[in-house]
């Protein structure tokens, strides 16, 4: 059986992405991304692990927004970007 965990994007080596080269490592996965950092992962000692990027986002506007409001970064739907906090009244 073959694993694979997918993540957004592979850039500066923070927690998730420890976590997910970790896991990748002990179950033998696929690590499944769309931009890579591949001086970062090596200096993090995960080279071993096998990464398939999907190819780089699009970095320009109107597909990489980030609304500003009430001082916090913002999808358009009034969600924080880290998840914690919702404007939207579907989410409350």
């Amino acid at each position: 059986m073959r694993i694979a965990i997918f993540h957004d994007y592979i850039g500066a080596i923070g927690g998730g992405e420890k976590l997910v080269l970790t896991l990748a490592r002990g179950l033998g996965a696929d690590v499944i991304t769309t931009d890579v950092d591949e001086d970062s992962v090596k200096k993090m000692g995960f080279e071993d692990v096998n990464i398939i990027s999907l190819g780089e986002t699009v970095k320009l506007p109107p597909l990489k927004q980030i609304y500003k409001r009430q001082g916090k970064p913002q999808t358009p739907g009034g969600a924080v970007c880290s998840g914690v906090f919702h404007e939207n009244p579907a989410y409350n």
